[in-house]
């Protein structure tokens, strides 16, 4: 259940940086327009946080017992 909450998130956050990459590449970036350049690094530290709580959640019995 764990492992597939966290996929989730891996999912969103590569169709995050490549919807980015696309934009880049096709010249819609401006300075103006940075909402998009915001949003995904902050999704990415929340995918780092979910992602060690998960690891901590997963490991935690082995390391207990």
């Amino acid at each position: 259940m764990l492992g597939s909450y966290g996929l989730v998130h891996v999912l969103v956050a590569a169709l995050m940086l490549v919807f980015l990459l696309l934009r880049l590449r096709a010249g819609y970036m401006s300075s103006r327009r940075r909402a998009e350049l915001a949003v995904a690094p902050l999704w990415i530290g929340y995918l780092c946080v979910t992602t060690a709580l998960i690891l901590f959640c997963a490991y935690l019995p082995g390391m207990v017992a």
